[in-house]
């Protein structure tokens, strides 16, 4: 079999599948879609984090593409701040997602890019189509950290640190908010977690303060409320992400309910 043939096999039998690259915008995105190489790229352009028009706009660009509703998706974007939630998201779709390192596309296509310069989908298709068929050192793709890893590394942000990229350890993210970060940013930290403990006496957080530190010296509670204010951020941070309110906490709507 000459590599004509081989070629010809590849390119037939993606044609049931569905390329989709994102160029991540702060206020809106682009998609671009296609089947192959021969295909002119189907592009539109959503809001920013409309996660049910990226539903919608797959669905319509397999009708546009005459494939099935089960026909493989393989999708890619560049990594940066929006980090992994967009991957997480598409994973339960039946997507195949992948987080690009953007300073390896810069390597690989041999020309200078400004940091903050995004490809287009178009040649963001392209070399997805060419990755997926076999290419796999055009770029380097991003290993995805787990929940409990990126919830850390947005919190070393938030508390003004400059880890290793998803550095673990408890120890080591509570030593920073205690001695490393932003002194302003660490403060208000402190002062937050205990305003959480008056105003969210039955949320899991206190119960789990209460039990372990109220009961000790003024040294184990101040040891407490640092380690109140870590695990705190993280959930807040959660939920400006996803909406996820922290587990037992009462909202103000519903504490006027009661």
């Amino acid at each position: 079999m000459n590599h004509v043939t081989v070629h010809r096999e590849q390119y037939s039998r993606n044609q049931s599948d569905l390329y989709l690259a994102f160029e991540l915008g702060n206020k809106t995105w682009k998609l671009g879609f296609t089947v192959g190489f021969a295909q002119r790229p189907r592009q539109r352009t959503i809001a920013a984090g409309d996660l049910a028009a990226i539903e919608v706009e797959i669905a319509l660009a397999k009708k546009r593409f005459g494939l099935s509703e089960e026909s493989r998706v393989v999708s890619c974007y560049e990594a940066g701040r929006d980090g992994f939630w967009l991957h997480r998201y598409l994973m339960p779709l039946g997507v195949r997602n992948l987080v690009v390192d953007s300073s390896s596309i810069e390597v690989n296509c041999r020309a200078r890019r400004a940091k903050t310069d995004k490809m287009d989908v178009g040649k963001l298709l392209a070399m997805l189509i060419r990755y997926d068929q076999g290419e796999k050192k055009l770029w380097s793709v991003v290993r995805v950290p787990t929940l409990e890893q990126e919830d850390r590394r947005q919190l070393g942000a938030l508390a003004g640190l400059t880890p290793t990229p998803y550095q673990s350890g408890d120890g080591a993210w509570e030593r920073g908010i205690s001695k490393c970060g932003n002194r302003y940013i660490r403060s208000i930290a402190i002062e937050i977690a205990w305003d959480w403990l008056r105003y969210q006496p039955h949320s899991k957080l206190t119960r789990w303060y209460q039990e372990r530190f109220a009961h000790g010296s003024p040294r184990l509670r101040r040891i407490g409320i640092v380690a109140l204010a870590r695990k705190l951020l993280i959930e807040l941070w959660r939920y400006v992400e996803t909406g996820v309110i922290p587990e037992g906490a009462v909202m103000k709507g519903q504490q006027l309910r009661g």
